[in-house]
């Protein structure tokens, strides 16, 4: 319930509050997969601890602890989100897989393939021709 000087005050301030509102509704975990999957959109790699805590407003201890507190890591939501990326990837692009390793952060095309066969259970060109990519 609100009184008639409130709701003026809100529609006034909605157009900025729709803009500027946080995702509500959403846990750290997906606010922090959702800026790593940003993040591969730019450079090669994903963007390390400190860069999305300062997206995120807070400290890289905060967001650790919040992170710890929903059961998960900053490391296990970089997996995931790469593991995504790579079979995305793989499936839906020619992209070489080397050139895909490195996109996703991996030094050598040695660790992305021991990577994905954790993540998989199969190697990246296996996969690939599997899916059809």
């Amino acid at each position: 319930m609100r009184d008639e000087a409130a709701l003026d005050a809100m529609l006034r301030r909605a157009p900025f509050d729709l803009l500027s509102r946080p995702e509500y509704g959403t846990t750290v975990a997906e606010q922090v997969r959702r800026s790593l999957a940003r993040g591969l959109r730019g450079a090669p790699g994903l963007p390390e601890l400190g860069e999305v805590a300062a997206r995120l407003a807070v400290s890289p201890a905060t967001l650790r602890r919040r992170l710890q507190q929903e059961g998960t890591s900053f490391q296990r939501l970089k997996d995931q989100v790469r593991r995504d990326a790579a079979i995305a990837g793989l499936a839906e692009s020619g992209e070489p897989i080397a050139e895909l390793a490195a996109r996703l952060g991996f030094s050598e095309d040695t660790a992305f393939h021991r990577a994905f066969r954790r993540w998989t259970g199969t190697t990246p060109g296996a996969y690939r021709i599997a899916s059809g990519g």
